[in-house]
């Protein structure tokens, strides 16, 4: 499957949750803004939506100097599984 221009405002959603994700810093949610709006204009259309999600995601790990920046929405989903 290609992508294709609609998925770009997903794209750019994921973005700024991983951000959010990353960090509370509110510069590190606009530089993740604004370089995923700069994949998502360059983005060849020819390429999988995971394979432009990775690249967001390599992005925000980049940016945000964490390698996992979904760790915290993780544990929440761990310590609630556990909970049960």
């Amino acid at each position: 499957m290609n992508s294709s221009m609609y998925c770009i405002p997903c794209l750019i959603s994921q973005a700024l949750q991983g951000a959010r994700s990353a960090s509370e810093d509110e510069q590190v949610h606009e530089q993740v803004l604004r370089a995923a709006l700069r994949i998502a204009a360059n983005a060849d259309f020819n390429t999988s939506p995971p394979a432009l999600g990775q690249q967001i995601r390599q992005m925000i790990r980049y940016i945000s100097g964490k390698s996992d920046p979904y760790y915290s929405v993780k544990e929440q989903a761990n310590q609630f599984c556990l909970n049960l």
